[in-house]
């Protein structure tokens, strides 16, 4: 129970600032011309970006906090891992930033993002096994190699540049990112916390208590947007967390629902791509009707998770992100039912 004592701070502390700071940056961001167009409404209204940068602060703040009173409360937190995390979540978030002010060339964004796994590679932070149904699939010894070099070099850098690529690819919509955030988060808390890893049970807890402040103004009718700085550093953090809480398999489980947009859209156009880059090449899979609704644009590539959702009749974009959001429970409820094979 002495957990809480650490786990509601930070929680507290992330929803506190995430929420002060994001309603200072909607006029500052606005004022400074930093916004861009929703293009699932017919009016097409200017809506400030990169509001992702109050949550890279309340979150780094909750996180501080949340330390400090793990140390004072004697609760076993992993100072090391900690910073990694961190580490990567800011290294990711400035990356997100510049591309948000300099638009960095698509190819070249992942090769920035590998930066942000150096955090955890220098510090090695996590293990070099994988936990899988029923066996532990230990790296380091794998008919008698070592092989945990792999882990830290290929599977960490792999998974910071994919998941900052499918949170990009499925941030489209108002109020979506950030739900499937806290969905995503919570269930990997609650697993951490099943597991009995206090480290990554605060990594998840602050990043729920960050979003669902933003939430409140990134919701439909969305007053801000995240921007890269806000879904490239939420897409470290949650490789961060997973790999600090060994928690591999199980967060790859809770985001199902982007893999499975990644997979349709790379089907339909043989790459990946990010929702605002087609936007910009006039490639748009949706196309909007008189009355607001939302329809499937059969003439137009790529087929995404959302445009298949849409396949049968139009809908507002409150429905649409609800089903979406709907599809993230199952795939976390999946996840959570790993609890009876982890060893």
């Amino acid at each position: 129970m002495m957990g809480y004592c650490v786990y509601f701070p930070a929680f507290l502390v992330a929803f506190a600032v995430t929420f002060v700071c994001t309603r200072i940056l909607i006029k500052k961001l606005a004022k400074a011309g930093i916004c861009g167009m929703d293009g699932h409404k017919l009016s097409g209204p200017m809506v400030p970006e990169m509001g992702g940068t109050a949550i890279l602060i309340g979150y780094t703040l909750a996180i501080t906090v949340g330390f400090a009173f793990g140390v004072y409360h004697g609760i076993p937190l992993d100072g090391t891992a900690l910073a990694a995390c961190l580490g990567a979540f800011l290294i990711a978030g400035y990356v997100g930033a510049v591309d948000d002010i300099k638009k960095l060339h698509h190819r070249k964004k992942p090769v920035y993002l590998l930066a942000a796994a150096l955090p955890l590679i220098l510090l090695q932070a996590g293990v070099a096994e994988v936990k899988l149904p029923f066996f532990t699939l230990d790296l380091t010894n794998i008919f008698g190699l070592n092989l945990a070099i792999l882990y830290w070099l290929i599977i960490i850098p792999l998974g910071i540049t994919g998941s900052g690529n499918l949170v990009n690819m499925l941030a489209g919509f108002n109020g979506l990112m950030s739900g499937l955030a806290i969905i995503s988060c919570l269930t990997m808390a609650l697993f951490a916390g099943w597991i009995g890893n206090p480290t990554a049970v605060l990594i998840f807890t602050a990043m729920v208590g960050a979003q669902l402040a933003f939430l409140h103004f990134n919701k439909y009718p969305a007053r801000i947007f995240p921007g890269d700085v806000g879904t490239l550093s939420f897409g470290a953090m949650y490789t961060a967390g997973i790999v600090i809480g060994n928690m591999e398999v199980v967060g790859l489980l809770a985001f199902l629902v982007y893999f499975g947009n990644a997979s349709i859209s790379l089907l339909s156009v043989g790459r990946f791509f990010e929702e605002k880059q087609f936007r910009k090449e006039k490639m748009s899979a949706l196309v909007l009707g008189q009355d607001g609704t939302i329809m499937f644009n059969r003439l137009e590539k790529p087929i995404t998770l959302c445009k298949t959702l849409l396949y049968n009749r139009p809908q507002t974009e409150a429905t649409l992100v609800f089903k979406v959001l709907l599809l993230s429970i199952i795939s976390s409820l999946i996840a959570l039912t790993s609890i009876w094979w982890y060893t």
